[in-house]
């Protein structure tokens, strides 16, 4: 992930290189945004979010069998291939971060997070309906 990672003027920004086939669909040569924070560990999480997202959104402009060039993309981020989601605790792990860490900085940096239970019926909640979220 530190390869998608610059520093400017302290701040951490992702970065990732939109390949030449898809410039014309996407419209750019390269995705860029601010991680806003001055901190490393911090800015690799948030840096695989948005590079993770932005992924997802080349891979949906290519609807192709997983080849060669697929594979490439993802490579860096072999959680993505998975399929389905990651529970905190193993997203935890991954990054190499405790859980509550983990959901403090993804409060603090409005990650979206999802929830799946399991034999559990139920509502989609929106996070004023929590009280105090």
């Amino acid at each position: 992930m530190a390869e998608h990672l610059a520093r400017r003027g302290g701040v951490w920004w992702a970065r990732l290189v939109v390949p030449a086939r898809l410039r014309e669909a996407t419209g750019r040569r390269e995705f860029i945004q601010s991680c806003k924070t001055h901190e490393l560990h911090i800015a690799k999480l948030v840096g695989a979010v948005l590079v993770a997202g932005w992924r997802r959104q080349l891979l949906a402009l290519e609807p192709v069998a997983m080849n060669s060039d697929v594979l490439k993309l993802i490579d860096k981020a072999p959680a993505l291939t998975a399929g389905g989601y990651l529970t905190v605790a193993d997203a935890a792990a991954l990054i190499g971060v405790e859980r509550n860490w983990l959901l403090r900085i993804a409060a603090t940096y409005s990650l979206k997070l999802y929830c799946r239970l399991v034999n559990v019926s139920g509502y989609i909640l929106v996070g004023s309906d929590l009280g105090g979220a």
